[in-house]
């Protein structure tokens, strides 16, 4: 018996130890403080299939195991995962995981907002099947070397970038909930009142968003020039995206000409050393950032081979593939078609 299997094993021993008995669990990449990144100790979803991206949901039955992920890490989950016992699902594909038309799933309602429950328990409503709660997360009952919380100090944000104290906050928050008659912050079934305090930004704040936007703008410009100016040969998935995470990390200076246009002055970081190692944090940030990115064409429409090798790059990095594809120049004329023997 693989690893995988026996991990597998131990879970579904859990299925028969919860009250009421069910037939699958579902393991989101969330964890209890809905988590951009989650910290070692709470990668369940990682601990359960071995996938290490950054998105993806795992939901194992008495029957079978299966991931869902999107496009960018179509390639990694095939390499990652153990194939024999894990079924690789495109991202929104829906198959009948159970044959059992009565099964009972669950998920820990510590990793999934109200709406997100209510909407998945509707969704198995409709195929007869159920979402019921558990007391405990199944899979840390099964993972003995699970790494320790973190304990790293919390500190508040300056009044530079947040405009308001904490001190200041706290009094207006607590008398929105009781003009609202709110006992739980948390558990809403819409927008939760701290998204809606969250959503009015003050003048900072305001500030602040509209800052990021132009060093995003300015990064990603840099970016694409670097695309433009370098040789296909250097152009690697890997390279590509130590650059995105460069440029979006390279200290910028906003000021503005003499006619009020603003200028962006970057000045590099120690992260232009060559020998720089790419991280999976870099790789990460980088595939996510290119995958919002919309295109209505595709790179081999291109004959400029220049055009067609920058967007090839961005499809590489958006898609997870291991490399950029090469391709022939057909804009060059081959000499030697034309010379007679």
């Amino acid at each position: 018996m693989s690893v995988s299997q026996s991990i597998l094993s131990l879970l579904r021993k859990q299925f028969t130890l919860t009250s009421p008995p069910i037939n699958g669990y579902i393991i989101p990449t969330s964890d209890e403080h809905q988590s951009e990144y989650t910290p070692a100790n709470t990668k369940r979803r990682q601990f359960i299939s071995k996938f290490t991206g950054s998105a993806g949901t795992a939901v194992v039955t008495t029957e079978k195991a299966a991931l869902w992920t999107d496009g960018r890490y179509w390639n990694q989950a095939s390499t990652e995962l153990d194939l024999d016992s894990w079924i690789l699902m495109k991202q929104g594909i829906s198959p009948l995981l159970h044959s059992n038309r009565t099964a009972r799933y669950s998920l820990y309602g510590g990793l999934a907002q109200s709406n997100e429950w209510e909407s998945l328990s509707k969704k198995l409503d409709q195929k007869k099947m159920s979402l019921v709660p558990v007391e405990d997360n199944l899979v840390d009952r099964i993972w003995t070397d699970r790494p320790p919380t973190p304990k790293s100090r919390i500190f508040p944000l300056e009044i530079k970038y947040s405009g308001q104290s904490w001190e200041e906050k706290i009094p207006k928050s607590s008398s929105y909930f009781a003009a609202k008659q709110i006992d739980s912050p948390i558990l809403q079934t819409d927008w939760s009142p701290i998204s809606r305090l969250k959503a009015v930004k003050n003048p900072t704040e305001s500030a602040g968003m509209e800052l990021a936007h132009l060093k995003d703008a300015v990064a990603l410009t840099e970016f694409f020039y670097w695309l433009e100016t370098t040789s296909f040969g250097e152009l690697t998935v890997k390279t590509s995206s130590k650059r995105v995470f460069i440029f979006t990390n390279q200290d910028q200076i906003i000021t503005k000409d003499s006619q009020g246009l603003e200028i962006a002055e970057t000045r590099a970081k120690d992260l232009y050393n060559s020998d720089c190692d790419v991280t999976e944090d870099m790789l990460d940030t980088a595939k996510d950032l290119i995958s919002h990115l919309m295109f209505t064409y595709q790179p081999e429409t291109f004959e400029n081979p220049s055009v067609r090798r920058f967007y090839s790059t961005l499809e590489a990095m958006a898609l997870d593939m291991n490399d950029v594809e090469e391709f022939e120049d057909h804009t060059c004329s081959d000499f030697r078609l034309y010379i007679s023997a």
